[in-house]
């Protein structure tokens, strides 16, 4: 995969477009902000027997994915979050 990429990108000059660079970026906050988020929805919270088996998996992704892209971006505009995940 690296190689294909890294072909088309010094090869074929293709751009990457901004937006996905910075996405990038946030990647390992998200990665570590989302297990965090998970449990303490589906352990701390009635969440599991409000939404039931069918809705939970569903509704959990798109709050844990929304919450932790937030909390990756407030955490690279600091000097530490840039350290440990930027």
């Amino acid at each position: 995969m690296y190689l294909s990429v890294n072909y088309l990108i010094e090869k074929k000059r293709i751009t990457i477009p901004n937006w996905l660079i910075k996405f990038n970026g946030l990647c390992l906050g998200i990665y570590l902000f989302q297990q965090f988020i998970l449990q303490f929805f589906y352990y701390k919270t009635s969440m599991p027997i409000l939404l039931g088996s069918y809705w939970l998996p569903i509704v959990g992704f798109i709050l844990t994915l929304i919450l932790s892209i937030l909390l990756s971006n407030l955490t690279l505009k600091t000097k530490l979050g840039r350290f440990l995940i930027g």
